[in-house]
């Protein structure tokens, strides 16, 4: 079951590749000219906006990893990680039995 959220409309030139999961939806905002790979998760409990020009993909982003606002991730993250910076590092190991 897919439940239809208001969300702005994607900058001109935009294009994300089928299907988005998002938390919300009415806080993740796509500039113009962006790409987003296949089966991009966003969630936007917070506003989460991705500017012109922008590429997502490429990567791998482990389960239950957390990206820091403001990282630039250039590999592929491991599960149960927290990650900051630019380029994004894995600074803290995360137990996946914590709730």
């Amino acid at each position: 079951m897919c439940t239809v959220v208001p969300m702005t409309a994607p900058g001109e030139g935009t294009e994300i590749r089928p299907p988005l999961h998002v938390d919300s939806g009415s806080h993740l905002r796509f500039g113009a000219r962006c790409s987003a790979d296949h089966g991009p998760v966003a969630l936007d409990v917070a506003p989460i906006t991705v500017g012109d020009d922008v590429e997502l993909g490429g990567v791998a982003i482990g389960e239950n990893t957390v990206v820091g606002a403001g990282a630039v991730v250039t590999r592929d993250l491991p599960a149960n990680v927290v990650a900051v910076g630019d380029p994004a590092r894995v600074v803290r190991t995360l137990d996946p039995a914590a709730p």
